[in-house]
C-alpha cells in the first residue's frame, strides 16, 4: 500500500493512502509506535502502541500528540490484515523546527520530499 506521510512537525503528521478495493471491512487500521524494541521482535498488532480505526470512505488521517525527533514505525492495513514484514519510518521534527507542507515521504516511491531550505 502506497502510504505518505506529509505536513510533519514535533508533535503531528498527517497521513494517506490510496483507497483499496480489496478491503471489505469497515475500517482501516492506521498503527505506529516508536518502540523499536517490541516491533523487531515481530510485526504483529499488538506490538504497536497506538491504533487508529479509519472509515473505508476515508484515506488519511491525522496522527497527533507524538513525541518531538522521534522515528516512528507506521503500518496502514485493512482492519482484518496484519502488518506487513516491512514497515515505513518517519521521524518528527524538532520542537524548534517549523512545520512545513514539503517536508513529506512517499513509501510507494521509497524516497524522501524534502526541500533544500529545510535542511
Amino acid at each position: 500500500m502506497g502510504v505518505i506521510v506529509y505536513n510533519i512537525s514535533a508533535t503531528s503528521a498527517k497521513v494517506s493512502w490510496p483507497r483499496s478495493p480489496d478491503c471489505l471491512d469497515t475500517f482501516y487500521s492506521v498503527m505506529y509506535d516508536p518502540n523499536w524494541n517490541s516491533l523487531l521482535m515481530g510485526y504483529k498488532r499488538k506490538s504497536f502502541m497506538h491504533e487508529e480505526r479509519i472509515p473505508v470512505s476515508q484515506t488519511s488521517t491525522h496522527l497527533a500528540n507524538l513525541h518531538p525527533q522521534t522515528a516512528y514505525f507506521l503500518c496502514v492495513t485493512c482492519q482484518a490484515a496484519n502488518p506487513s514484514s516491512i514497515l515505513p519510518v518517519f521521524f518528527t521534527m524538532s520542537a524548534y523546527d517549523k512545520p512545513n507542507q514539503s517536508n513529506q515521504l512517499d513509501f510507494l516511491n521509497k524516497k524522501p520530499n524534502i526541500s533544500p531550505q529545510n535542511m
